[in-house]
């Protein structure tokens, strides 16, 4: 996942990027209303005999859109992820189903605590450079009170860049508040056989890396539902499971922290048998945390963050 020109992580990588063009997909399609979107991916996989995901949680919102194959999921509430044995130590399960790892607390929408107030900083002083700019070639070309006017405008630098220094450790250029994901962006595990799974996300730097590509990520369960559950992990047992298959055409909303296990499918037996392997598209969603559908977030983070990508990007 790379970057766009303010720094913040595209919505989209390759081949979504040059799908988007040829206006295939909407990012921000009407049944979201106004959640904004984190990331859009694409999964490809050939497996007759079927492949896991492995059993996990996403830290999005997650809308699911089968293309090609057939997909088999097995699913857990969040109210017993205490008993999905994930690798990380679980301190908080928010009330959306959010779920935060030591270490990694995060509010019920995935942004950190004073995110919003890191954003504006950074918005503040992006104007303020703007405005020495425009006063430094007003200066060169002997504008009428250019002077006064350079003047104000390393005033309102110095003055943004003093808030800057008073966040000290808390502030992050707000590209990098990116929960969440969650969330996020090292680049996705694209077109593998089993992982219809959240990329690994490029988290703010006051959390370091919630999910380290060099280990057993946090929100993965440590239990092999392939054999007998051991004696530590024994309680799993307790976990209620639900079982949904979806097939070509269909889609399946997946709130922020239910654990999946997904297995994928060949469709060998049917008009879909020319077109071998397995194919879907997901949308990852900031998870709401207010019960308002057109004020899905509580606080304007996610929107003044979402406001700042070029219209391009929002459409």
């Amino acid at each position: 996942i790379g970057v766009n020109d303010k720094g913040q992580p595209d919505i989209l990588s390759s081949p979504l990027k040059e799908l988007h063009r040829n206006h295939d997909f909407p990012i921000r399609p009407a049944l979201f209303g106004s959640l904004i979107p984190m990331n859009l991916n694409i999964w490809m996989g050939n497996a007759t005999t079927g492949s896991s995901s492995g059993l996990h949680h996403d830290y999005h919102d997650n809308l699911y859109v089968l293309l090609r194959g057939r997909k088999r999921f097995r699913l857990y509430s969040p109210a017993d992820a205490r008993l999905m044995f994930t690798t990380g130590r679980i301190v908080k399960i928010h009330e959306n189903g959010r779920i935060n790892y030591e270490g990694f607390l995060t509010r019920a929408d995935g942004s950190e605590e004073g995110s919003l107030a890191s954003l504006r900083i950074s918005k503040e002083k992006e104007h303020a450079e703007t405005l020495l700019a425009e006063a430094e070639a007003a200066v060169r070309r002997g504008d009428k009170g250019a002077q006064k006017q350079l003047q104000e405008a390393e005033a309102a630098l110095d003055a943004a860049m003093d808030k800057v220094l008073e966040n000290g450790d808390d502030f992050d250029d707000f590209d990098t508040m990116e929960d969440e994901f969650d969330s996020d962006n090292e680049e996705a595990e694209e077109i593998d056989n089993a992982n219809d799974v959240e990329p690994p996300r490029k988290k703010p730097r006051s959390l370091g890396t919630e999910n380290d590509p060099t280990q057993r990520p946090l929100n993965f369960s440590r239990v092999d539902e392939l054999e007998t559950p051991s004696e530590e992990f024994m309680s799993f047992k307790k976990a209620n499971p639900g079982f949904v298959e979806v097939d070509v055409n269909e889609m399946l909303y997946l709130p922020s922290g239910w654990f999946h296990e997904v297995t994928s499918f060949n469709v060998l037996d049917s008009e879909e048998a020319d077109r071998p392997g397995h194919l879907a598209f997901n949308y990852w969603m900031h998870p709401p945390d207010n019960d308002q559908f057109d004020k899905p977030y509580r606080s304007s983070f996610w929107n003044e963050d979402w406001s700042l990508r070029n219209v391009e990007e929002r459409k």
